[in-house]
């Protein structure tokens, strides 16, 4: 599994709204699946996220839905995906 540190550009993103708490935040990556780990400076334990559920909805010509594309695709590189993730508005 590749592993991305993320905490300086989330930090720099969001500033006063990340909990000081979080130490790290790191986009994971197989060839297969794609999370996010989130570690509190207050808890060992690491939460892992699977971002499967995170998908951009296809739609046929008549403008019924058709399909849902992973976000994450596992085949990109790291660096685009976690870019993609970072790059997601504050709802997301």
């Amino acid at each position: 599994m590749d592993k991305l540190e993320m905490i300086p550009s989330i930090k720099q993103r969001f500033r006063n709204q990340l909990k000081p708490t979080i130490e790290s935040i790191k986009y994971c990556q197989t060839t297969s699946m794609a999370s996010v780990e989130i570690q509190y400076t207050n808890n060992p334990e690491i939460i892992s996220v699977d971002l499967a559920y995170m998908g951009e909805l296809v739609t046929d010509e008549d403008g019924n839905d058709k399909d849902i594309i992973p976000l994450f695709n596992p085949e990109v590189d790291i660096v685009d995906n976690a870019t993609r993730l970072l790059g997601l508005d504050n709802y997301s």
